[in-house]
């Protein structure tokens, strides 16, 4: 960030960069940084490895400013590097999922939890998911169906059994 306060952009953004591959930890100072030395949104994108965690990152950054398109387009970036980095899948699949919930955009928040049933169809969360996004609207056959798939892989899941009793006679 010393590099930006003097005023050597490129040179600066190229270390940010190399430093958030190396550890995504201060991502949140970095950004901050980069917004402080005065950087468009569009030059601290440069910045940003093109890793789920970094790229979520920048996207709650962006929508915290006011950015709500970018941060949208970034949320649908990192869901396709969640897919291609397999890692921390449902923690980063998870955050994008509540996004798209929080902006009641269902349809990005559907393609979510689906791409996840399909990177880990034993994970129950995915299911759940499902099922409460159909039972958003209104579709409780399809609701039920995912909640008792989430009991078949995982038979102690309380959220799945208490929603299926509220949905059975």
């Amino acid at each position: 960030s010393w590099l930006l306060l003097k005023g050597d952009k490129k040179n600066g953004i190229m270390h940010l960069k190399r430093s958030l591959t190396l550890n995504e930890k201060y991502i949140d100072k970095i950004l901050t940084s980069m917004a402080i030395a005065g950087l468009s949104f569009d030059e601290m994108e440069n910045a940003i490895p093109r890793k789920p965690s970094s790229v979520i990152a920048f996207a709650k950054f962006l929508d915290n400013t006011g950015q709500r398109e970018k941060a949208k387009q970034w949320y649908i970036d990192a869901l396709e590097l969640s897919e291609q980095y397999q890692e921390n899948t449902l923690g980063h699949l998870s955050t994008i999922y509540h996004y798209f919930l929080k902006k009641e955009d269902l349809i990005n928040a559907m393609e979510v939890a689906l791409r996840g049933e399909k990177i880990s169809p034993q994970e129950p969360w995915y299911k759940v998911a499902l099922g409460d996004l159909y039972l958003r609207q209104d579709v409780e056959f399809k609701a039920k169906e995912k909640y008792e798939e989430a009991l078949l892989v995982d038979p102690q899941n309380k959220r799945a059994f208490n929603k299926l009793q509220r949905l059975s006679p």
